[in-house]
């Protein structure tokens, strides 16, 4: 089966696929183009990896497509950074607290530090900011450099190492389930683009034979 389409020189005859796909899959070849700088197969890697990573892309610029279609601007190459910044330092999107002076307990982002010394101080010393609060003095030479005003804190070393020991567990066992989830999602994908595939082969067969 074929359609008349008018051209400048006259009218042409094209099979009704060929005229079919022009029409409908502009956007695939949209596609392909903003994803051709950076095509994953023309790298030397295994091939699951080019697969996962092809994937990952897809997602990205789907997720590309609605970040345009809300009325933002850029491009493809500035939305890939942003999303990498956000993936890599998630911390830059955590509210200040309402004192800036304030000390923070010890968790993840704070972790004290020992003073330097210098050429007229061997070991230099600070008040603990805590303990001023409660009337005592202690001279300690451990600093929470995290901080705005670099307060000093009376700890004990041991613990000190401790909490750090048992923060790089905690991240291991963190790591090690995110790996898992990005596997699980990497699968997910795949599982619906040879679904989504299918589909369209279906379709367009359908298309051809009636």
């Amino acid at each position: 089966m074929t359609v008349q389409i008018p051209t400048a020189t006259g009218v042409v005859e094209k099979p009704l696929c060929v005229y079919e796909y022009n029409l409908n899959m502009g956007g695939v070849d949209l596609n392909d183009q903003l994803l051709a700088p950076y095509l994953i197969a023309r790298k030397v890697r295994c091939w699951y990896k080019k697969v996962s990573v092809y994937l990952f892309q897809l997602a990205l610029l789907n997720a590309y497509v609605l970040y345009k279609a809300s009325g933002r601007t850029g491009s493809f190459l500035k939305f890939q950074e942003e999303i990498i910044t956000a993936l890599l330092f998630p911390d830059r999107a955590v509210a200040q607290l309402p004192n800036p002076n304030a000390v923070s307990r010890l968790h993840e982002r704070h972790f004290p530090h020992v003073l330097s010394g210098t050429p007229t101080q061997r070991n230099p010393q600070r008040r603990c900011h805590v303990c001023r609060k409660q009337i005592y003095r202690r001279d300690t030479c451990f600093y929470c450099p995290s901080c705005p005003d670099q307060p000093g804190l009376w700890i004990v070393y041991i613990k000190v190492q401790k909490k750090i020991k048992n923060t790089q567990k905690h991240k291991k066992k963190k790591k090690a389930k995110n790996c898992l989830m990005v596997l699980f999602l990497f699968s997910l994908l795949f599982s619906l683009m040879v679904a989504h595939y299918c589909l369209l082969y279906c379709s367009l067969s359908f298309v051809t034979v009636f």
